[in-house]
């Protein structure tokens, strides 16, 4: 791997994590339907569902900076993923209500800092010629995410049912994880 290629690799990683993201959170929307009628969630349920997720999304989008800021883009951003991916892999093993409160709750703790994460990484491995560029591409993933997400997650709940719109996503942010943690950090970085 040349070192002039890093920073790109490491940019499409981000690209796909903050995909990853606006993917893994909208699987719930798009497969409510078929989990209310299984588990005869109400509306009022549904809507505490949707609200642990974003306070523990709000509250890791604030404290997700400061714990890039602690541990480093690499170490945080991998934890931020590897969260998130359990939580949406845990969404579809779930069984009650309270299981899937508190599942989206830990996926809102991950996702929370994917933002931060990108910002950082990006401030580590670019120059301020290239930064808005590379800030730009990473975060435009997350359109990407939420464009493919419903046909994406309709097709294979409708082939697979919809525990599998959950976890087939969070096997993608365990592969995703595994070359995050492979990618050399340090001396290959804008920053160090």
């Amino acid at each position: 791997m040349k070192k002039n290629f890093l920073p790109w690799i490491v940019l499409a990683l981000l690209f796909l994590a903050t995909g990853l993201s606006f993917l893994d959170r909208q699987v719930l929307s798009v497969t409510i339907i078929k989990i209310q009628s299984e588990f005869k969630f109400s509306d009022v349920e549904y809507g505490f569902v949707n609200t642990a997720f974003l306070i523990s999304y709000a509250l890791m989008f604030t404290v997700g900076g400061r714990l890039m800021d602690t541990w480093g883009s690499k170490v945080g951003l991998a934890l931020a993923v590897g969260i998130w991916s359990v939580a949406c892999g845990l969404h579809g093993v779930m069984n009650s209500f309270y299981q899937l409160v508190a599942f989206r709750f830990l996926l809102g703790l991950g996702e929370g800092a994917c933002f931060p994460g990108a910002a950082k990484t990006v401030y580590e491995w670019f120059d301020e010629k290239t930064r808005g560029l590379a800030n730009g591409i990473a975060i435009g993933g997350a359109a990407i995410g939420a464009v493919i997400a419903p046909p994406l997650i309709i097709l294979i709940s409708s082939h697979l049912g919809w525990r599998w719109s959950f976890i087939i996503p969070a096997l993608i942010g365990i592969v995703w994880l595994a070359v995050w943690l492979y990618i050399p950090w340090g001396e290959n970085s804008h920053a160090n």
